[in-house]
């Protein structure tokens, strides 16, 4: 039986832990081992960390300075308990209880130790207070490296992946990379497998202070896109993808990945505009981006 370990970065969390932890715990997959490193809370979160290592339920990573959620998550994934598959975990969401059971049953058909495999889900939304909101609206999600370009393809809460993905996240995780669940994509869709779930498997809690986020509308979103800050971080994410990993993508993807990283011409804009696969699953987004490429020189 694959040995499956939960990564779990928690800071001043302590309000919806035990939830969480309580959801690990009651997974239909057996054969896990739960990592938790603590990011320099302030509450209780380490007592009841402790709490749990004490019934021998978890087991807490040393160091608790604060480095910030890609550092943290960096931490543990360099000093985890060795396993087949490895899964990123949120402080304060709900897993189903079939949630393990399921990526391993899809990692396992693919079953390819030699590339980054990852598999990632469907999820459904709740409010902090517990109450189902909608799913996700991730659907059937078709996954590629263009998509992946543009967003992370699912939230890290969804992900599992192989031990040749932890090798790479470990090698090339850093601040460059914004965030290590859209790092992990970039990866496995540029140079390994991904395989997409819509089944939803994480009850994803969704705070009071992004309920009204203006990028939850369509026009929210494309004032998002309109802004510098955007595509300057984008340009930073995929500068530093292209330096770690540009000499073994496939020559179609890095040609793509250049129209992005090289500087910006008239040509390039079009180029990207006019490109013939899909940025988005959603045919409106796909069309948003494209009049963005030729509204600005990105």
């Amino acid at each position: 039986m694959k040995k499956v370990v939960i990564i779990l970065s928690t800071y001043n969390g302590h309000k919806y832990l035990r939830e969480q932890i309580d959801s690990l715990l009651k997974q239909t997959y057996k054969n896990i081992v739960i990592n938790v490193r603590d990011d320099g809370s302030k509450d209780d979160t380490l007592d009841i960390l402790k709490e749990y290592e004490k019934e021998g339920k978890i087991k807490i990573i040393s160091s608790h300075t604060n480095l910030g959620v890609i550092d943290s998550y960096k931490e543990l994934l360099k000093h985890c308990t060795k396993g087949d598959y490895y899964a990123f975990c949120d402080q304060d969401d709900i897993w189903k209880e079939n949630k393990i059971t399921l990526a391993v049953q899809a990692l396992s058909k693919i079953n390819d130790d030699n590339v980054p495999v990852l598999y990632a889900s469907n999820y459904e939304i709740y409010d902090s207070s517990g109450h189902y909101v909608s799913e996700s609206g991730l659907g059937e999600k078709i996954p590629s490296f263009p998509k992946a370009l543009m967003e992370t393809l699912a939230p890290g809460m969804t992900m599992v992946f192989n031990e040749t993905m932890r090798k790479m996240l470990v090698s090339t995780l850093s601040p460059k990379c914004v965030l290590h669940d859209g790092w992990a994509t970039l990866i496995a869709s540029g140079l390994g497998k991904v395989y997409y779930d819509s089944t939803s498997t994480v009850c994803y809690r969704r705070h009071d202070a992004s309920v009204t986020s203006s990028s939850s509308t369509l026009f929210g979103q494309f004032k998002e896109l309109l802004g510098k800050e955007h595509w300057s971080n984008l340009k930073m994410i995929l500068t530093y993808f292209e330096e770690c990993y540009g000499s073994s993508l496939k020559e179609k993807d890095l040609k793509l990945l250049k129209l992005f990283t090289s500087k910006k011409t008239f040509i390039r804009q079009l180029k990207k505009a006019f490109y013939l696969g899909r940025y988005k699953d959603n045919v409106i987004k796909d069309i948003l981006f494209r009049i963005v490429f030729l509204l600005y020189y990105i």
